[in-house]
C-alpha cells in the first residue's frame, strides 16, 4: 500500500468516528426538543444542533475519501503519471 492508500483509511476511519460523534449531537438535542431528556437552555440546544450537523458535513467529506485533502498532502511529483 502507498502512504496516499494509508492516510485515505486514516481520514475514512476520522470520517467514521465523527458521523457517529456529530449523529450523537444531533439526537441528544432532538431528544431534549421532543421532552425525552432533560435538556438545557434554547441555546445550548441551538449549539448542539448546528455542532452536530457540522460535524456530519465533515464526516461526509472524510467518508468520501477527502479527494483535496489527499491531493493537498500528497501532491503528484512530475514524475508520477
Amino acid at each position: 500500500m502507498k502512504p496516499q492508500d494509508v492516510f485515505g483509511i486514516v481520514v475514512r476511519s476520522a470520517g467514521l468516528w465523527l458521523f457517529f460523534f456529530g449523529g450523537w449531537y444531533v439526537v441528544y438535542a432532538l431528544s431534549v426538543l421532543v421532552g425525552v431528556e432533560k435538556g438545557s437552555s434554547t441555546d445550548e440546544m441551538q449549539a448542539y444542533f448546528f455542532d452536530g450537523f457540522i460535524y456530519l458535513l465533515i464526516a461526509l467529506y472524510f467518508l468520501r475519501g477527502a479527494p483535496f485533502l489527499i491531493r493537498f498532502c500528497y501532491p503528484k511529483s512530475s514524475d508520477e503519471t
